[in-house]
């Protein structure tokens, strides 16, 4: 099964075991299983879980509790749900980067389907095998399992597509924004071009036409000949459409 760690926002895979007989049921696990300890605890309170749980053969417990575990792997699912819709409002806000939290879920969602898709093939054989340590027929109820994880297995690869829709989206918007800005620059380095020859020329230390020391008039002309050029440029830049 898979168990979600919050802190590195990433699924590990947690191996239960079951040893099943005629009047016996064994379990093994590392750390908790929230689902098996809760039917555990509400066996040790109530009396009546007691005789719906463990009267009808060890086969059919092991049905229940895979059941309860099944059914707690929902929850994972909204929660994934609600992290694809948060990175869906970040790819395209363009003050934040998505690409890292994109191939965080993307790598989560991978190895929750490495855990899940084998199993279905388990209920297959385990309806069969069980029905000798049950008194009612487990092969509907394996059915049932089998329908939930169809289901789940559904819902991985949907999510799986939408993610990639997300990283190619995120892709192309942020090549879309890196080639917005070196526009800008260019368009800044031509606009900036008369000034800085005309500056260059007026700056060294030989007297030219119109500088400050023959006619301060001819200056200001000059500055707004290069102010007319810039707003030609950018006027030209703007009819093409490249600002």
């Amino acid at each position: 099964l898979p168990v979600y760690d919050k802190t590195k926002r990433l699924s590990t895979r947690k191996q239960w075991s079951a040893f099943v007989g005629e009047k016996y049921l064994i379990t093994l696990r590392p750390g908790e299983l929230k689902s098996l300890d809760a039917l555990f605890r509400q066996c040790e309170l109530s009396e009546e879980s007691r005789k719906e749980y463990m009267t009808q053969g060890s086969g059919y417990l092991l049905y229940r509790i895979l059941d309860r575990a099944i059914d707690s792997y929902f929850p994972v699912l909204n929660t994934i749900l609600s992290l694809m819709e948060d990175i869906e409002d970040n790819v395209f806000n363009d003050e934040i980067e998505a690409g890292k939290d994109i191939s965080i879920l993307q790598r989560d969602i991978i190895t929750q389907r490495r855990v899940m898709f084998p199993t279905r093939a388990l209920f297959i054989d385990l309806g069969k095998r069980l029905g000798r340590f049950s008194q009612t027929n487990l092969t509907l109820y394996f059915n049932d399992l089998l329908d939930h994880m169809n289901k789940i297995a559904d819902t991985l690869d949907e999510f799986r597509e939408v993610i990639d829709v997300y990283k190619d989206a995120d892709y192309i918007l942020s090549d879309y924004r890196a080639n917005r800005v070196m526009r800008i620059l260019a368009v800044l380095g031509i606009i900036g071009l008369p000034f800085l020859l005309v500056t260059g020329l007026f700056s060294m230390h030989i007297v030219l036409p119109g500088g400050l020391d023959t006619s301060p008039t001819v200056f200001y002309v000059l500055l707004g000949v290069m102010l007319a050029i810039a707003l030609g440029l950018l006027y030209f830049l703007r009819r093409r459409r490249m600002l």
